[in-house]
Formats: C-alpha cells, sequence, structure tokens
C-alpha cells in the first residue's frame, strides 16, 4: 500500500533530510494510507478504476490528503492520548469526492 506515496515525497513533505526517522515515516505512511481508505470506504482499486487513475498511482488530492495526516501524526506523535484529535478539513475536503455514499 505505501507504492503510492514514495519516502523521499513524505520526507520533503515533513521538510526531514536525516534518515533516523525512515522507518518509522514509512509506517506513517501506510497508516495514513490506511486512514484514507478507511476514510472514503473504498478498495483504491475501485477509485482507480472509477476515476481512470494508472494501477500504480492515485489522484493527487488523495496523496495530499495523505501528505497531510503524515504530518499531523509526526507532528503530534507525543500527543496525549486524552486529547481530541479530529481530521482536517482540507482532509476531508481532498478525500470527500472519493467517499462511498449509499448502500453497498
Amino acid at each position: 500500500m505505501s507504492d503510492y506515496i514514495a519516502l523521499d515525497l513524505a520526507k520533503s513533505h515533513l521538510r526531514v533530510l536525516h534518515a533516523r526517522d525512515d522507518s518509522y515515516i514509512e509506517l506513517l505512511i501506510k497508516a495514513a494510507l490506511k486512514a484514507v481508505r478507511n476514510y472514503i470506504d473504498r478498495d483504491f482499486s475501485e477509485v482507480q478504476l472509477k476515476w481512470g487513475v494508472p494501477v500504480d498511482s492515485l489522484p493527487e488530492d488523495l496523496i495530499f490528503a495523505a501528505l497531510l495526516i503524515i504530518g499531523d501524526m509526526y507532528q503530534n506523535r507525543a500527543a496525549q492520548t486524552d486529547a481530541a484529535l479530529f481530521i482536517n478539513i482540507a482532509c476531508e475536503r481532498l478525500m470527500g469526492p472519493y467517499v462511498r455514499k449509499g448502500v453497498k
């Protein structure tokens, strides 16, 4: 699943120049893509087919939503568990067109 976002792209988004956090950032990429998939309630293969996106890619707005989630998780990794974290409104707007509506 992390094939959709390269480590270099995520590190550039986070402005990370060192390699110390590479394995952690790779984990964040996987978690963010899973969060996007869960939010839109569609498999990425369905998105690719419906929106005519190549098999090895995702629409740019979903990639950017995942990058925003990665940034939030990276910046707030030490947040207390009782803190209320809400989804970024920009993420909702980016993922909105892809959300499954109605009954499966």
